[in-house]
């Protein structure tokens, strides 16, 4: 079977943080498949803000970066950056057959939705199956998380995009757990439905830091380590929906309360709050609370590893995560065998409904505090955590993905 994986913000190595694409490429490719990735060739989870060539090979994986224009924030530029990607995408039409061969089947994944249009042409074009794979839950995401009116013309086309996409697919695709029949209300009748949650990545080892951010973290983790703290730490991205804030108060009411000295707070990344959380940090005099920035994937993993108690940035949006979560850290707090403070209630979850080493709270920052302080008693446990893991390899996820598909 030969794939057309489609997704705006995709990853791998030396492109961005988000190896999912990359991952299941493999897998497939050892089942006897071939994929070629297709990803905007600039977007904000580039490792480098440079412009992708347009096409590499990474260890066996095609990429295509489809031109889709440079943009900052999430204004204008960002959505025509959207709306270029889904052109750019269509106009592949005329390389099939020429350096591009037809494939059986196109997936949509989901950062974004608008691309369903352009591959479902696609897909009629050439006979293909199309899968819409659903990353978050557009515009429920939108209006719950950031808070934006529903009557909003952007919102409305997010609303419009989901309903053609569950109308149109020949299989819907899921990271959330509890979403079929949310979807089954919104046009999706007897359509095919596959669960795929991120994965365990498969052969991926943490390495040591060479970077100097990566240098710079694990320093302050030495330090630390030798002052006898135990550290917590939130990797990935600092922006609105990861309420971080809320973490960096938790920490100031231990400190004020004598705790200081027996904890301290990582973070890092990059997002568009960083720089005000760093001046929050600041305001407070919080000496335990450390900010790193990006690093190679490899390098968060050996950092993570480090550290004592993962937090998962978020707010408490049950309206969204009563359908299931999917954030990428938390798989990797588990391989890792930390404990997880969740500042919100995640329903249907088959990795946290399951671990022991766990709290969950909700997200007042005063429930927070008390959260980080009564996990500070608990302790690394990976070998009890890796069988909950055995459904989240990606060997096993892109296995049942395809026998759905074919």
């Amino acid at each position: 079977m030969k794939i057309w994986y489609v997704h705006p913000y995709g990853g791998g190595p030396g492109i961005g943080r988000f190896y999912r694409p990359f991952h299941l490429a493999q897998e497939w490719k050892k089942l006897g498949h071939s994929t070629t990735v297709f990803l905007a060739d600039y977007h904000h989870l580039l490792d480098k803000k440079e412009v992708l060539p347009a096409q590499q090979n990474i260890e066996g994986a095609d990429y295509i970066a489809l031109k889709s224009g440079r943009y900052v924030g999430n204004g204008l530029d960002r959505i025509l950056n959207m709306f270029r990607f889904c052109f750019s995408l269509w106009a592949t039409r005329k390389r099939i057959g020429r350096d591009l061969e037809k494939p059986d089947a196109i997936i949509v994944s989901s950062p974004h939705p608008f691309a369903v249009f352009p591959a479902r042409a696609l897909a009629k074009r050439t006979g293909a199956k199309l899968v819409f794979e659903v990353r978050d839950l557009w515009p429920l995401s939108i209006t719950e998380i950031n808070g934006s009116s529903k009557w909003h013309p952007f919102v409305l086309l997010t609303a419009i995009t989901e309903r053609y996409a569950y109308r149109h697919a020949d299989v819907v695709a899921s990271l959330l757990t509890g979403v079929e029949n949310y979807m089954r209300e919104r046009n999706m009748k007897y359509r095919k439905f596959v669960w795929v949650p991120n994965g365990v990545e498969t052969g991926a080892k943490p390495t040591l830091p060479q970077s100097v951010e990566g240098r710079k973290l694990l320093d302050t983790i030495d330090r630390w380590k030798k002052q006898s703290r135990k550290i917590i730490v939130h990797p990935g991205s600092m922006g609105p929906p990861n309420a971080l804030e809320n973490l960096i108060n938790a920490a100031s009411i231990l400190n004020k309360k004598g705790h200081a000295p027996q904890f301290g707070v990582i973070l890092f990344g990059s997002g568009i709050s960083r720089v005000s959380l760093e001046k929050l940090a600041q305001a407070q005099d919080a000496e335990n609370i450390f900010f790193g920035g990006a690093v190679p994937k490899s390098e968060a993993l050996y950092i993570t590893s480090k550290c004592d108690i993962g937090y998962c940035g978020g707010k408490g949006h049950d309206a969204v995560y009563r359908y299931g979560i999917s954030f990428n850290k938390i798989i990797d707090f588990v391989s890792a065998g930390l404990p997880m403070v969740l500042p919100f209630k995640a329903y249907l979850d088959p990795v946290t409904s399951s671990l022991k080493n766990l709290i969950v709270t909700d997200d007042k920052v005063a429930d927070i505090a008390n959260a980080l302080l009564e996990s500070l008693e608990l302790v690394p446990d990976r070998i009890n955590n890796q069988k909950y893991l055995a459904d989240f390899s990606y060997a096993e996820i892109a296995s049942r993905y395809a026998a759905e598909i074919i």
